[in-house]
């Protein structure tokens, strides 16, 4: 315990700050404090207290009486060293003890040192309140984690809208800070994976109900700020929230008959980051400036061979690049990953480390429900399109980032050189639904820039009618296309959409246009749609 805390601090500080502070000779004790006249009903205790008073301060008035200044540090010596406990109360840590270690600061500080160390009993009372203990800000945070209303459930949330800096330009443009980007939330079987965080997605996730606590695994598919402009945040919250959660946990041994209660290791997240992503995180772990082995796990994503090679170059010891298309980041769910063509390196070809990926995940009956991400990515290279097309084309969902349209783009005469746009948003479900028996639910559009027009519901409803002919062309059950607004939230046990009005899962719901450009888009069910047309 602190000394701050115990029956003699206060009167310890009595004598630093009236007597040895101004350099007074201490009196007899009697003279200042006078005599226990009567004992009250608790006389034996308050009596006790006065006999230590009495015996700490005719021990410091002897001490300063002394002439010579070693028979002083002698006699300190052998204060020090008397066992002074004295069990007036419950938090006495030897606090005598500590009260002759501060004298001697005092009395035998070295001339030569710049700064003489400060005695905690000369402090002022306004610097002592500062050091107080009380409840810390990460010690509500993880309450608040602990006793939120939380069902656990299995969904997929999204917590982006915009593309880039757009929300930072519509924030700044309006004096307001309603727009905001970041990624999307995946929650299976009580695991939290988070992709691409992006500008805000802490905010959002926390916004959604969820702490950084349910979040296990991170993935960055590139560097872009919309991508990854939140992962210090991420990892600065939840290594203090990490370190911080105190847990146990209970295991009963059948052979003794008891209980153990062992103390949880702290929650780690594994990241999965493209490669130049990892280098820029693996220089501030080797730095101590954040992701902290603690915390943390990190591997490095690479589709691409010269990327590898690369890597390995820069970290010859580094086991955790990971080259396989499939990766197991779960009990139950299996990350499948593919090359993207996003990053230019000149009007030909691309930088090969960008990607994008598919979460397969396995139910308790071994059903498999897969969520496909095409990320940022132009159709134009077709083995790279051939290759995303064969790990979506099982999807039930997929997320597509469509970035802006131009006219060539929606009328399909050319593709979009670094962006999927409206022609590769409709040539994957066109081309997924032409396989045999597509399984495609939702087909989610995301990712928009809406430089010049607010583009999200007409392009969505363009979309649907066109994928709607397809799937009559093709004798296919028809997706719902849905322009993906942050808090758009899909049961993964039902396939339901969250109601923004009733907050009910439905399979029946409808978007509704946004009032004004940029505004927020809604999703109602039919129960509370008809019920306001009525």
């Amino acid at each position: 315990m602190y000394v701050k805390d115990t029956c003699l601090f206060s009167f310890f500080e009595y004598i630093f700050k009236e007597w040895i502070q101004n350099s007074r000779q201490l009196p007899e004790y009697d003279d200042v404090f006078g005599k226990l006249s009567a004992y009250s009903s608790q006389g034996e205790v308050i009596g006790k207290l006065d006999n230590r008073r009495r015996e700490i301060w005719n021990k410091t008035k002897a001490l300063f009486e002394l002439e010579q200044s070693q028979a002083r540090i002698d006699k300190l010596k052998e204060y020090q060293e008397q066992n002074s406990s004295c069990d007036l109360c419950m938090k006495c840590i030897g606090c005598e003890r500590e009260y002759w270690t501060e004298l001697e600061k005092v009395l035998y500080f070295h001339d030569e040192e710049e700064f003489n160390e400060k005695s905690l009993f000369m402090l002022p009372h306004s610097i002592q309140r500062l050091l107080e203990q009380q409840e810390k800000p990460v010690e509500i945070y993880l309450d608040r984690h602990k006793r939120r209303n939380f069902l656990e459930k299995n969904c997929l949330l999204i917590l982006k809208a915009f593309s880039s800096s757009m929300p930072i330009l519509l924030n700044y443009s309006n004096d307001i800070e309603r727009y905001s980007g970041g990624g999307f939330y995946i929650r299976w079987n009580g695991k939290g994976i988070a992709v691409d965080p992006g500008y805000k997605f802490v905010e959002n996730l926390h916004r959604a109900g969820f702490s950084v606590l349910d979040v296990d695994v991170v993935v960055v598919t590139h560097e872009h700020i919309d991508h990854s402009s939140d992962i210090r945040l991420l990892d600065d919250l939840h290594f203090n929230a990490s370190k911080n959660h105190k847990d146990q946990e209970y295991n009963w041994n059948p052979e003794g008959f008891y209980i153990s209660k062992d103390d949880k290791i702290p929650h780690k997240i594994s990241w999965y980051l493209d490669p130049v992503t990892y280098e820029t995180v693996q220089t501030f772990a080797d730095r101590n400036s954040g992701f902290s082995p603690l915390c943390n796990i990190l591997y490095c994503v690479s589709v691409d061979q010269f990327e590898t090679e690369r890597l390995k170059k820069v970290f010859p010891e580094n086991r955790n690049i990971l080259t396989h298309q499939a990766i197991q980041i779960g009990t139950d769910i299996v990350m499948q990953v593919f090359p993207t063509c996003h990053e230019q390196k000149n009007t030909r070809t691309y930088f090969g480390h960008t990607f994008g990926c598919t979460f397969e995940c396995m139910s308790k009956d071994r059903q498999s429900i897969q969520i496909g991400y095409t990320s940022d990515t132009s159709i134009n290279e077709v083995s790279v399109y051939d290759g995303m097309i064969n790990k979506l084309q099982n999807c039930q969902i997929i997320i597509a980032n469509i970035s802006g349209i131009y006219e060539d783009d929606i009328l399909l005469k050319n593709a979009k050189a670094r962006h999927l746009g409206y022609y590769g948003c409709y040539k994957i479900a066109y081309d997924i639904l032409k396989t045999r028996h597509s399984p495609v639910k939702y087909y989610l559009l995301s990712e928009f820039s809406n430089q010049v027009r607010d583009i999200r519901y007409d392009v969505s409803k363009y979309l649907q009618k066109e994928l709607n002919k397809c799937s009559e062309q093709f004798s296919q059950k028809k997706p719902l296309v849905l322009p993906a607004e942050i808090e758009l939230e899909i049961n993964l046990n039902t396939f339901g959409v969250k109601c923004s009005s009733c907050g009910r899962c439905s399979e029946n719901i409808h978007i509704i246009r946004p009032f004004g450009e940029n505004q927020k888009l809604t999703y109602i069910c039919d129960e509370c749609l008809y019920s306001h047309e009525r």
